[in-house]
């Protein structure tokens, strides 16, 4: 803009010669007082005028341009560097903030003090493992963020939502409405169940949370996703008080509703890798040296959490399912299973050695249920998505893996979950043979999993891809140590029908209070 004028002086100028002569004559008459001070600073302030223009013309520019703030983003932060929406915002070039934008309300100092001093108690709100993943997705214009909810904020409320989710659970209902008060502020929580559409689904819940705030109505939302047994790389209701972790690793989300005891020597100690919780407490019965505790607990220190509630019956297809998404095969008597990887197996059964050639479904999930009192013996490769369910006893006779390993980018379309309302066991060494036993796998023993002639010489390790659940277990060592490491597939699906625990975590939050709409008129 201003040199848009400076030229139309020019061209003017050179139109009306007898005005420039006339300016050149004043020129020369006033030349001593340009050169006094004052005259200088007038000069200085005709000057300074294009460049405030300038400045104008810059700033709408980038009013235009300027990004709208984009919401936080909290995705499972290491411990203690977790990066606040309120510190991107300060942290933001205030050349791109709009220099028009209307000042925030007070909303988020009423929203802040509110929970200021609520403690976090682990200890009765449940797991709460995972830090709550933030939404990516810019919001609408009608729903403008007004306010970040603070961190003592989010701890309040999902606190109080991870206490209250598993009530949906006991009752038919898929919707409830709560209400609750907090230092005389009135909050309402909307949750509404999604079961999930089949038996490999994650059932998840939505929340609304509305609240007022000066007579304005704020609103927040976040999705929450009911656990699996097969979330937890391990999860253990009762260790047996001769059973320490010793020469153990696991990796990943490692859970127990009893006191673990632990030992270590010069040689090895155990480590567990992932967030640990227990609803009891961690004891070392047995030290021979000195090692630190973050050698041991890696994934930081142990956390006090409720206890996780093992379901009476584990049957994991109902008959409809079977008729409408399944695949489900019956094993009426003791029988052996081995799985191939052209996607068949066979059964066949103890008593008469009879054996049948069988297909898992392609497109679809399998589950071969065994009869009451049965008991089926497994080993071989998977190819395909199948659970295998005894309600007496599953016994491991050798390696149980993958066709195609997800690890090393193979096709990661095959899951295999063990069930048992009794016992999972591995087999004698004589049956397994010597060496390492590896098994790719969900595990869930209602009652225990037990590692027959743990006591026989081996120094061979017992490794399991996936998850291991049980009431309790046996001792492993000298036969195997043993190594447990997570299936991260499993965050996001399970094998056909695995057990469902009682409990919701946080998914996603988009982390901000929004204006809510106006409630409809009955």
């Amino acid at each position: 803009m201003a040199t848009s004028v400076h030229r139309n002086a020019q061209s003017a100028a050179g139109q009306n010669r007898g005005i420039a002569l006339a300016l050149l004559v004043s020129l020369l008459l006033h030349t001593p007082l340009f050169l006094s001070p004052g005259a200088s600073r007038i000069g200085l302030s005709e000057t300074t005028a294009p460049a405030l223009q300038v400045r104008v013309e810059l700033q709408e520019i980038a009013e235009l341009a300027a990004p709208a703030p984009e919401p936080s983003d909290l995705r499972e932060p290491s411990h203690g560097s977790a990066e606040s929406v309120d510190e991107r915002v300060a942290d933001a070039d205030p050349q791109l903030q709009a220099p028009e934008a209307p000042a925030p309300s007070e909303s988020p100092a009423l929203l802040d003090s509110a929970f200021a001093e609520s403690p976090v108690d682990d200890a009765r709100d449940g797991l709460t493992s995972a830090e709550p993943e933030l939404a990516n997705e810019p919001a609408p214009l009608a729903e403008a963020v007004v306010a970040t909810v603070a961190p003592a904020q989010q701890a309040v409320l999902m606190r109080r939502l991870v206490r209250e989710a598993p009530e949906l659970l006991d009752s038919s209902a898929l919707q409830r409405r709560l209400t609750f008060k907090h230092d005389g502020r009135k909050f309402t929580a909307v949750l509404t169940r999604q079961p999930a559409l089949d038996g490999t689904g994650i059932e998840r819940m939505l929340v609304e949370i509305t609240t007022e705030d000066g007579g304005e109505r704020m609103q927040t939302s976040m999705q929450m996703k009911r656990l699996a047994f097969s979330h937890f790389t391990q999860l253990v209701d009762r260790w047996d008080p001769w059973v320490q972790l010793h020469d153990d690793e696991i990796a990943g989300r490692f859970h127990s509703n009893s006191e673990i005891l632990l030992t270590y020597d010069e040689r090895v100690a155990p480590r567990l890798l992932g967030k640990v919780t227990t609803a009891r407490r961690v004891r070392i019965t047995d030290e021979k040296g000195w090692r630190p505790r973050r050698e041991i607990f890696a994934g930081g220190p142990p956390t006090r959490t409720a206890r996780v509630r093992l379901p009476e019956i584990s049957l994991p297809v109902s008959h409809e399912d079977a008729t409408r998404n399944a695949d489900v095969q019956n094993v009426r008597s003791d029988s052996l299973i081995v799985f191939h990887p052209d996607g068949g197996y066979d059964c066949v059964e103890l008593s008469s050695r009879a054996e049948a050639r069988r297909q898992l479904a392609p497109d679809r999930p399998t589950y071969i249920i065994g009869a009451r009192d049965t008991e089926l013996h497994v080993r071989g490769v998977v190819n395909g998505n199948v659970t295998v369910y005894s309600p007496e006893r599953i016994v491991i006779q050798g390696d149980l893996t993958y066709a195609h390993d997800p690890r090393t980018g193979g096709d990661g379309n095959a899951y295999l979950g063990l069930v048992s309302d009794g016992t999972i066991e591995i087999d004698r060494a004589e049956v397994t043979g010597p060496g390492d036993l590896e098994i790719h796998a969900a595990v869930y023993a209602r009652k225990r999993f037990v590692v027959r002639n743990a006591r026989a010489r081996g120094g061979a390790t017992l490794f399991i891809y996936g998850s291991l659940t049980a009431s309790s277990v046996s001792e492993t060592e000298p036969r195997y140590a043993t190594r447990i490491e997570f299936d991260p597939r499993f965050e996001h699906t399970r094998p056909p029908g695995f057990p469902e625990t009682d409990r919701y975590e946080i998914e996603t939050w988009d982390g901000s209070w929004r204006v809510a709409e106006a409630p409809a008129q009955e």
